[in-house]
């Protein structure tokens, strides 16, 4: 209380006691728990800067160690299988919808071709889906990934896609192609912010880096990342907030295993008489010798110690059983980091029922479904328009007025790989009742089991024809043999 207060509460009492009750009260409510600057709080320092700002001084840190947690951890590597075999898995089908069962037939055949790696890839070393797990893993592991379209005379449909990580991109590059535009860390914007082009590196046949970027017109590449604030222009890895406890926990593993290495290793110690001076019969031995220099055991081996002396074992104890408890933890928190449980990753399921399993498995294909919305919007979409209007231009398919209705005759869908049953007969019940009930549709338990509710039917009825011509050959009607 300041001196003003003094005087205050010396002339009013009353107004002294509002004045004191008002600061307490400010006190105790002017901040969140998280703004205050209390002792438990004093080393958590925290600006605010743009998206770009921030990402800039850490990117290329970030990434470099992510690349290394890839490289060579375990737990990061269970975590990026789990996108691999749920976000594309086997692969994506195409399903074509142009209204025309016929043409629809024509284009999935056409796509099911140029899907091979001799086709689809630059390089020709990698099938579509390969190319795609690819896709999915760069983004997660280095923020995001670009996709080149080439256009080549001599492929199946002249088009192919070159991939190019975002390492490559030309961050140093200040001049832009165009005056009116911008140049931040290689992105070329315009006054509106939205991307026009992408410098990237060049190298000679040597190796070195070129003096020069080449520039990429957004209309010729895909740039697949994730943006998360209005200010950002560029990618971040998205192992940034689980790249430390990743560490931590492969270094916790490492001790773990050493730990237990030196624990299952025997030592022998040989205690001799401190009043002999002299070990066994014989001579004395020179200053600094033992007598038993490079001795070791070996399995059956019978040895008879000297007068005066004695072997005691060393057996290092071992805490392994909390060490465990305490990785398990640590990949737990690491998975839900990443939305994910720890039994889709670690593949882990003894602490689990039924009803977990189930529950778990739900919330995870939550998760990975979000992962195939943005691969199918911001990939697999752009792909396919670039693969039918190629298909197109190199007369590969005709469609009369093809561009004037281009949005008619390049819809589509993607089914993506299908998931297994838990518990078969419980979800075949399930899926029964959900259809009988209007509840879902056959093509919708199709897609999600991984298959065309089309080609589903069409293989029921070949099936349902043969055995028909069956039985009329062997004689046999409604399920009984004939006189």
């Amino acid at each position: 209380m300041g001196w003003l207060d003094s005087a205050i509460e010396w002339v009013s009492p009353r107004w002294g006691a509002q004045r004191a009750a008002w600061r307490t009260a400010g006190e105790l409510h002017r901040e969140y728990d998280a703004s205050g600057r209390g002792r438990l709080n004093q080393g958590w320092r925290a600006t605010n800067t743009s998206a770009q700002v921030a990402d800039g001084m850490s990117r290329e840190t970030m990434l470099a160690r992510a690349r290394d947690m890839e490289r060579n951890s375990d737990v990061l590597a269970a975590l990026l299988s789990a996108m691999d075999r749920n976000v594309v898995g086997a692969g994506v089908k195409l399903q074509a919808r142009t209204g025309n069962e016929e043409l629809n037939k024509q284009i999935e055949r056409l796509w099911e071709n140029w899907c091979r790696p001799i086709n689809c890839d630059a390089h020709q070393g990698q099938s579509f889906s390969e190319l795609m797990r690819m896709v999915v893993r760069r983004e997660y592991v280095d923020g995001g990934v670009l996709l080149v379209k080439r256009y080549e005379k001599e492929r199946l449909v002249p088009l192919c896609l070159q991939a190019i990580e975002v390492s490559e991109i030309d961050g140093a590059r200040i001049a832009p192609k165009e005056k009116a535009n911008r140049v931040i860390e290689g992105v070329e914007i315009n006054a509106r912010g939205q991307p026009q082009g992408i410098w990237v590196r060049q190298y000679d046949q040597n190796g070195y880096p070129s003096m020069e970027s080449a520039y990429l017109a957004m209309v010729d590449i895909i740039w697949y990342w994730q943006k998360t604030r209005p200010s950002q222009v560029r990618e971040i890895t998205r192992l940034s907030s689980v790249l430390t406890r990743i560490r931590d926990a492969d270094s916790l593993l490492e001790a773990m295993v050493v730990k237990e290495r030196i624990a299952a290793s025997m030592a022998l110690f040989i205690t001799e008489d401190p009043a002999g001076g002299v070990t066994g019969r014989g001579s004395p031995l020179k200053d600094g010798a033992s007598g038993y220099d490079g001795m070791v055991f070996t399995p059956g081996m019978v040895k008879k110690l000297r007068p005066g002396e004695d072997a005691k074992m060393l057996t290092p104890t071992a805490q392994s059983g909390n060490a465990t408890e305490f990785a398990r933890l640590q990949q737990r928190l690491i998975s839900a980091g990443q939305g994910l449980s720890y039994e889709a990753v670690a593949r882990d399921l003894s602490q689990v029922t039924y009803s977990s399993a189930r529950q778990g498995l739900i919330e995870d294909d939550a998760m990975f479904a979000i992962e195939r919305k943005r691969l199918k919007e911001h990939v697999l979409d752009k792909v396919y328009g670039a693969f039918l209007d190629a298909a197109i231009l190199a007369g590969v398919i005709g469609i009369p007025g093809y561009w004037e209705g281009r949005n008619q005759w390049t819809d589509h869908e993607f089914i993506p790989t299908g998931r297994k049953w838990i518990d078969p007969l419980k979800e075949v019940k399930a899926d029964d009742l959900a259809v009988a009930s209007g509840l879902t549709t056959l093509a919708q338990i199709a897609g999600e089991h991984g298959f065309d509710w089309r080609a589903v039917l069409e293989q029921r009825a070949e099936e349902m024809a043969l055995w028909q011509q069956l039985l009329s050959k062997h004689g046999i009607e409604n399920g009984g043999e004939t006189g």
